[in-house]
């Protein structure tokens, strides 16, 4: 079976985020130019960010260009709250107590011509949701990519 996530010596430069169900809207706007997490790979050289957006989606439903990708202190993450859509509670909310977070500047996001269900992906790929983030194989982004009509 083919399966989407890598092992550690094969990552490539994508990864799979989860996101809430409720951030389906904002992306599919097409102006969101930030993501902010607590925590972020640690490789700098990221190209996509395929979006799986949590129940009651339950699906892959989009790719982000990644333009630039880093660890900024939250006063600086502040600055860029606009580009992010959030509001001054919802970032407070979930930065709490951390001092730096990870930032990932984006472009355009991509929707998936075929956006690919949970079950689907389980069936085909032994796909589990990723809590945060995992990196796609090789094989594993090909598939992806055919699947969501990118390729």
């Amino acid at each position: 079976m083919n399966t989407l996530k890598a092992k550690a010596e094969e990552i490539t430069d994508s990864i799979v985020m989860s996101f809430r169900a409720d951030w389906e809207e904002r992306l599919r706007l097409n102006t969101v130019r930030a993501v902010f997490r607590k925590k972020g790979p640690r490789s700098t050289a990221l190209r996509f960010l395929y979006v799986y957006a949590g129940a009651p989606i339950s699906g892959l439903i989009g790719r982000l260009l990644v333009t630039e990708y880093g660890k900024v202190s939250t006063a600086m993450a502040l600055k860029h709250l606009n580009d992010a859509r959030l509001s001054i509670t919802e970032f407070r909310e979930y930065v709490a107590e951390e001092l730096d977070i990870c930032m990932f500047k984006v472009s355009e996001f991509q929707p998936a011509l075929r956006p690919v269900g949970c079950q689907d992906l389980k069936v085909k790929f032994g796909f589990v949701a990723p809590q945060k983030f995992f990196f796609l194989s090789p094989s594993g982004q090909v598939s992806v990519d055919t699947e969501c009509g990118f390729a």
